[in-house]
């Protein structure tokens, strides 16, 4: 009776023990997607400083930062892009950009 009870316990608590492979194949991807997020951080943060420099060539810049950052999902350099259309900081108002970047950040 004690060895069924005991063989009983080690099957079961190997039964519920999550699969290793699987362990380390989630971790793998959360690190990635931890990488993916740093350095759609860096090009959101960058564009945020050249925003905050001034200048036509520093919101240039600032435009294809906040294109990366968005492409990767951030919805906040979607708004941003919006405002700089909105209120033309990249020389001139383009509304219907505006538009665009504001509908894709709420969707």
């Amino acid at each position: 009776m004690r060895y069924i009870f005991l063989a009983l316990s080690i099957l079961g608590s190997t039964a519920c023990s999550p699969n290793t492979s699987d362990v380390k194949k989630e971790q793998s991807e959360q690190n990635a997607s931890n990488i993916s997020q740093q350095k759609n951080d860096d090009y959101f943060d960058t564009a945020v400083q050249l925003l905050t420099q001034g200048g036509v060539e520093n919101v240039t810049l600032a435009i294809k930062a906040l294109e990366q950052s968005a492409t990767q999902g951030n919805s906040e350099a979607l708004y941003n892009l919006g405002t700089i259309y909105h209120y033309g900081k990249a020389g001139t108002i383009d509304y219907k950009k505006a538009l665009d970047y504001y509908l894709l950040t709420c969707c």
